[in-house]
């Protein structure tokens, strides 16, 4: 995970890994394939969604989703500015054309403590 997509959290484990060239060469032209994405989609975020049965071994292909434009839904207002896209933005972006559903559950009922 891009260390830019997630928050800091109490007790999260940081590790820093040794430099190494060939990296920073993939990252660099992972970034530029994501500006250039981006540009070529007028500047309008797009994903591919693929949703899993996962109920079943082996998993089963439930249905996909081309080129879905990513809007801010803004959920995690007490975590994000306005505007800032998230994974869950992705699936509820997603979520007519997919013709699937997903839950949320911000507590957990083991009582574990998740922040809010």
């Amino acid at each position: 995970m891009r260390i830019d997509k997630f928050w800091l959290q109490k007790d999260l484990l940081i590790t820093f890994q040794p430099f190494s060239k060939e990296m920073t060469v993939r990252r660099q032209w992972i970034q530029r394939q994501e500006v250039e994405a981006f540009k070529a989609n007028n500047n309008l975020a797009k994903v591919n969604i693929v949703a899993l049965e996962l109920n079943d071994m082996p998993p089963s292909l439930v249905a996909s989703a081309l080129d879905v434009e990513v809007v801010a839904h803004n959920h995690r207002s007490d975590i994000f500015q306005p505007g800032v896209l998230t994974e869950m933005d992705a699936f509820i972006s997603a979520r007519e054309t997919l013709g699937v559903s997903f839950s949320y559950w911000g507590p957990v009922s083991a009582g574990a403590d998740v922040g809010q």
